[in-house]
């Protein structure tokens, strides 16, 4: 029977961003693409060989006129060996795998920022005979083994596939037994972001939409995080999970993550057929520590055997029943029909049957958001002097008196 954790520690909110700190770069250097060919002079690929492996301070920008915005990698992943900036500009940069390859991957120790880009079309598969367990594949868009800020990046429609093992498609309660105590950093997926543990993502402003992992065995449809991270500002939707054992269609946490201002809706997980499938929004177990706030959690969803879907109870699944259990706190944040035994309720949150939220859509800002309508129960309703300065979008929530619950600020 899985149980909350118990209101043990009231800082682990405090503790989980603080763990999260990300070092501070000045970047000095300037480089400017002036082709959008993959290979070949003013490239980016060429750019980033001339950069010295160990320097820093380098950013990359591009002068490309608007017909020319799109590189499309037809020599596989971009490798970012190097500390680097990449930033595409208020007009934005398009890197597309076409299908072929994953996008970028960032080595280790690195520490990279990517703004204003969009990130698609990245693919990996791998088939895994029965008898052997082959080479576990992760990232489809980014794999991350480095120190990675996403700002103003779109990632969207890459796709991670790793066919099944019969054995596994035979025995799935026994393949889920043999998980207990697994490091889950070893299996396949982040459809749309990979972060190994050792690694550190700050996303913010950016909106991950429409990737997807189709494996026997893995988790986090758009985001696999085994390392440290931060989501703020951001917009987790319409991300997939199908496996016979799978976590997170949306997020799945085995490390440290803090979700703030941002938005986990529309994500979905398939039936396995034998209800192993958890967390269609976001996933956390395995001695993961979750803290979401200021947040809004809506419409994620669950497939069924007859190819229909409905909404999860389990939209943020927190997992105690694998050792070492999940941690999880949520505060001022919107969960409707929200099963407390998975988190610890630290105040100031929404749980009921109707929050009276607008649609899915553009309500200002960079990303996708869900607008209280007059009357919802969320305006007015968290904190007496509100301590979070400005709403997923970047606009001003009550400095004085009593903020609104979720992402957006109606005022």
């Amino acid at each position: 029977m899985r149980a909350a954790i118990p209101r043990s520690n009231h800082t682990m909110l405090a503790t989980a961003i603080a763990l999260i700190t990300l070092p501070a770069m000045s970047w000095a250097k300037l480089y400017t693409v002036t082709s959008p060919n993959d290979a070949g002079q003013g490239t980016l690929r060429t750019i980033l060989q001339q950069i010295p492996t160990e320097s820093q301070g380098n950013e990359i920008i591009f002068n490309l006129p608007d017909h020319s915005r799109v590189i499309h990698l037809t020599s596989g992943e971009i490798l970012l060996n190097k500390s680097v900036r990449i930033d595409g500009g208020k007009q934005g940069i398009t890197l597309n795998a076409n299908g072929k390859s994953r996008v970028i991957q960032i080595t280790q120790n690195k520490v990279v920022t990517l703004a204003n880009l969009t990130i698609t079309k990245g693919y990996l598969h791998n088939y895994i005979a029965d008898s052997d367990m082959g080479k576990t594949v992760f990232g489809a868009g980014i794999l991350n083994y480095g120190v990675l800020t996403l700002d103003h990046v779109l990632i969207k429609d890459n796709w991670l596939i790793a066919d099944m093992r019969p054995n596994l498609k035979s025995a799935p309660r026994k393949a889920a037994a043999a998980l207990d105590g697994f490091n889950l950093g070893n299996l396949e997926g982040g459809g749309g972001i990979c972060n190994k543990p050792g690694a550190t993502l700050h996303i913010m402003n950016s909106t991950l939409n429409n990737n997807g992992i189709a494996v026997a065995s893995g988790f986090g449809g758009g985001v696999q995080n085994a390392g440290n991270m931060i989501i703020q500002n951001s917009a987790i939707l319409d991300n997939s999970l199908s496996a016979a054992v799978g976590w997170g269609g949306g997020i799945a946490n085995v490390g440290q993550a803090a979700i703030i201002n941002s938005t986990i809706a529309q994500n979905y997980v398939g039936s396995s057929g034998w209800g192993f499938n958890y967390g269609s929004g976001l996933y956390n177990g395995f001695g993961g520590k979750l803290s979401v706030s200021y947040s809004t959690i809506k419409h994620n969803l669950r497939g069924d055997e007859m190819g229909n879907s409905h909404v999860d109870w389990q939209q943020l699944f927190n997992d105690t029943e694998h050792s070492p259990a999940g941690q999880a706190w949520l505060n001022h944040t919107v969960w409707e029909h929200a099963d407390r035994k998975f988190f610890v309720d630290l105040g100031n949150n929404y749980l009921g049957s109707d929050a009276k939220l607008g649609p899915l859509t553009d309500n200002g800002g960079p990303t996708l958001t869900f607008q209280p309508l007059p009357g919802s129960p969320l305006i007015d309703a968290g904190k007496t002097n509100c301590t979070m300065f400005v709403d997923q979008r970047g606009m001003p929530r009550s400095p004085k008196g009593r903020c609104d619950i979720g992402a957006v600020e109606v005022k």
